[in-house]
């Protein structure tokens, strides 16, 4: 379990009297970094006798004794989200957001990072009239940080042509300049180490993580290091990075901009520093990037109802569009021919019903 290398890696720098109190602590509880529970229970619900006195010691460090990812990532769910709707927008901006809880700027980091939470989408809706060379921009309120999508290849679903957009292999990489990446999280983190280039750190992003302090640091990745450097999967056994397996994407009906299926996925580690002076348990991990666990948000498909919707939309009301054309045109012209014919025909019967009239003369005869 993570919390067990939680407490080293937070004192990681600390004094040879602080390290041996720690391990004294572990000793004396029996702690171990691996258990068996079941998946429920790491997701949602795993707490350890470590945390009850690390609570006492250090309350910051422990603001809750829950420490299942799941529970700390939905624990504050409920946003106030405002989007662009209606005509006056124009079909570019059609469901975006405009703000996040009254702001422009991804929370928790504020007006100091470039990326703005404006003008990118939760998933739910894209942009109308796509085009391939349109960059969709994705919030992920996960790990607070926005995501672009770029068009790879058309594929067919539920009987209509769509785009299929793929999330950018740098989707994780840190930004250069170091000082204005919102995402490093210390000052001292080395940049040319791959597990901190590879990822970006959580930090600052969750109130179950305390502000960050040297050496603690959650981030996230791809599943399986995907793009990271080759030593990032060296760290443990069992990481067989496949495209197809770890990426993330999203399919676009491009006229709607209706996601017809998307997938998300990310995977959670802990970046630990140098763990000398601890015991073997924990020198072990030192200068490891631990995965934790890795997620995928699958939208498996649609309503039956709205893939009638699109397919009526996209397909159907085109080809009843043109046959309605082709009819109006047809029916418009017969009808004019016909006025046009009558009139000729009524303005002929005019002609040749007038009666015509002449002046008559009247001669006088000669006496």
């Amino acid at each position: 379990p993570y919390y067990f290398q939680l407490v080293p890696s937070y004192f990681w720098d600390a004094s040879f009297f602080m390290k041996m109190g720690i391990n004294l602590m572990m000793r004396s509880l029996d702690s171990s970094p691996f258990i068996t529970t079941s998946i429920h229970n790491y997701l949602w619900n795993i707490t350890d006798p470590l945390l009850d006195i690390s609570e006492k010691l250090a309350p910051s460090l422990v603001p809750t004794k829950n420490v299942a990812i799941l529970n700390r990532v939905y624990a504050d769910f409920v946003d106030n989200v405002t989007v662009y709707i209606g005509p006056k927008f124009g079909h570019h901006k059609f469901f975006l957001i405009d703000k996040y809880d009254g702001s422009e700027n991804l929370p928790h980091l504020g007006d100091k990072c470039v990326a703005k939470v404006v003008d990118t989408s939760e998933g739910i809706s894209y942009p109308q009239y796509l085009t391939k060379n349109d960059t969709l921009r994705y919030w992920r309120k996960g790990i607070c940080k926005t995501a672009d999508l770029h068009y790879t290849n058309d594929i067919e679903k539920y009987g209509v042509n769509a785009y299929k957009f793929e999330l950018a292999s740098s989707m994780y990489d840190r930004t250069t300049p170091s000082y204005d990446d919102c995402y490093r999280g210390c000052q001292d983190c080395p940049m040319d180490c791959p597990m901190y280039r590879n990822a970006i750190l959580l930090s600052k992003l969750y109130h179950f993580i305390p502000k960050y302090v040297s050496g603690m640091s959650f981030a996230v990745s791809f599943p399986h290091f995907l793009y990271g450097d080759d030593v990032l999967k060296n760290y443990v056994d069992g990481l067989k990075p496949d495209h197809e397996k770890h990426q993330s994407y999203v399919i676009v009906e491009p006229n709607t901009g209706i996601p017809l299926h998307g997938v998300a996925r990310s995977q959670v580690n802990l970046l630990m520093r140098d763990m000398s002076g601890y015991n073997e348990k924990i020198r072990k991990f030192s200068n490891l990037a631990i995965p934790l666990i890795w997620m995928e948000y699958n939208q498996v498909g649609i309503p039956s109802y709205i893939q009638s919707l699109i397919y009526f939309v996209v397909i159907l009301v085109p080809i009843l569009q043109y046959i309605f054309t082709v009819f109006a045109l047809l029916v418009g012209s017969f009808i004019v021919f016909h006025f046009a014919r009558k009139k000729k025909r009524s303005k002929n019967n005019l002609v040749m019903n007038k009666t015509l009239t002449f002046e008559s003369e009247v001669f006088l005869k000669p006496s």
